[in-house]
């Protein structure tokens, strides 16, 4: 949806319509709504420089151009591209170094707590037979004292 801007008495404002006419034909023809936010953004800086006696400015949203890199550049892009593939294979051994000690770890304390639950329950069974020995003695011992 296009917005009016009133640039009354000024000698750019045909050039202003014409130019973002154009833009917002585009706009509504490609469905790119940023063209449009662009547009306006643009109208209204350009509409209040008028206003206040400073000239027109250019303003363009073409993509940058891409320039040909020289020798010199493409070999430091090289050289750093391979620092980085070096960087990231290096992080990605470590990462996996780290894990495969987690679950080294993992699996040694899993063994240390079977093994400490055994020995819990040995001792538990030690215990229950200490304790029933422990009453078959205080039986008897109460038998004897009870006969004498």
């Amino acid at each position: 949806m296009p917005v009016n801007y009133s640039v009354t008495d000024y000698h750019d404002q045909e050039n202003i319509s014409c130019d973002s006419n154009d833009k917002l034909q585009l706009a509504e023809q490609t469905g790119d709504s940023r063209m449009v936010l662009k547009e306006e953004l643009r109208l209204k800086i350009q509409l209040k420089r008028l206003q206040q006696g400073k000239p027109e400015m250019e303003v363009t949203f073409d993509e940058p151009r891409q320039y040909e890199l020289s020798e010199e550049e493409k070999a430091k892009q090289e050289r750093r591209k391979e620092r980085n593939r070096v960087a990231a294979k290096n992080s990605r051994n470590k990462r996996k170094k780290h894990q495969q000690q987690v679950e080294h770890k993992h699996k040694e304390l899993n063994n240390e707590n079977t093994s400490l639950r055994t020995d819990v329950e040995k001792l538990r069974k030690t215990l229950r037979s200490l304790q029933k020995a422990a009453l078959a003695t205080r039986r008897v011992c109460s038998m004897r004292l009870c006969h004498n």
